[in-house]
């Protein structure tokens, strides 16, 4: 399981990578910090996992205002800062940042989960004590999500962590997701740049 920013809104489900735009869902990686280097590895990943091998990837957006010649790392931008989202009577942590410039980094070989965490799979959390309900869970609006195959919605930042942590995983970081959600070469959507269509996802 593997999405990185939490707070994920609107419906769009990308059949490519499973990744779901449906309110707050949550994904996990290994909770093993230790990088995987060797691609062999990908031979063997997790059962309900995907393996995304190591290499450089192209994250961030490239700066419009650029002109030609200009050095993008030479650029002043504004910075990133820690704040606190209000949520559906909830606060969560989060990151305000600039996504420009775009950059080139490497990111370590890492497995992630091919399908959003199920409402039968953050069931079983809650069964055992360690995950909670969301506090308006009951409201009609998720009415149509309660399917045990669909993906759990509303799932707070916090909630999402502490399922990361029951499920012996952790939540990715910034450029892992990117990297999962758009490929190496920072691409628009995780088939390329092409605009979607119903072939390749459901919206």
């Amino acid at each position: 399981m593997i999405l990185q920013n939490m707070a994920i809104h609107g419906i769009f489900l990308m059949r490519s990578t499973a990744v779901s735009f449906l309110f707050l869902l949550i994904a996990c990686k290994p909770g093993n910090t230790k990088s995987v280097q060797n691609h062999d590895i990908c031979k063997s990943a997790p059962p309900g996992m995907v393996c995304v091998p190591g290499s450089e990837a192209l994250v961030g957006e490239t700066d419009p205002g650029l002109r030609p010649g200009d050095d993008p790392l030479k650029k002043k931008y504004k910075g990133s800062k820690w704040i606190s989202t209000f949520w559906q009577g909830e606060r969560s942590p989060a990151i305000e940042a600039n996504n420009q410039p775009q950059f080139k980094i490497y990111i370590s070989t890492f497995y992630l989960d091919k399908f959003e965490v199920s409402n039968e799979q953050y069931d079983r959390c809650v069964a055992e004590g360690h995950c909670k309900r969301f506090w308006n869970y009951k409201h009609r609006l998720y009415n149509g999500y309660r399917d045990p195959k669909l993906p759990a919605v509303p799932i707070s930042y916090t909630q999402a962590f502490e399922y990361c942590r029951w499920a012996g995983k952790r939540l990715p970081s910034e450029n892992e997701w990117e990297k999962a959600a758009r490929g190496t070469r920072g691409a628009k959507y995780p088939w390329g740049d092409e605009k979607p269509d119903c072939k390749k996802a459901s919206y």
